[in-house]
């Protein structure tokens, strides 16, 4: 992919409950994926954590989510 530009790895925000699914069954998730990054030579970029609202724990509000793509252009233009 970066033949055709930049790649960044990002986690999505979801609700608290679905982050703690998430950490109870892949523990090391994050981890691997922060790895994975540094093997590629990309930046990870990992909001989970992050206090968006979620209509059903797992998809944020479109409000939210127009917050949220506000972020990550933002921070993926500090990338750069």
């Amino acid at each position: 992919m970066k033949k055709h530009g930049q790649v960044v790895l990002v986690r999505l925000p979801t609700g608290p409950e679905m982050a703690a699914l998430e950490k109870e069954y892949q523990p090391a998730f994050d981890r691997s994926l922060s790895s994975l990054a540094r093997s590629l030579g990309v930046p990870y970029l990992n909001y989970l954590d992050q206090p968006y609202p979620t209509n059903d724990g797992n998809h944020i509000t479109r409000g939210a989510a127009e917050q949220f793509s506000r972020r990550l252009a933002a921070d993926i233009a500090r990338l750069q």
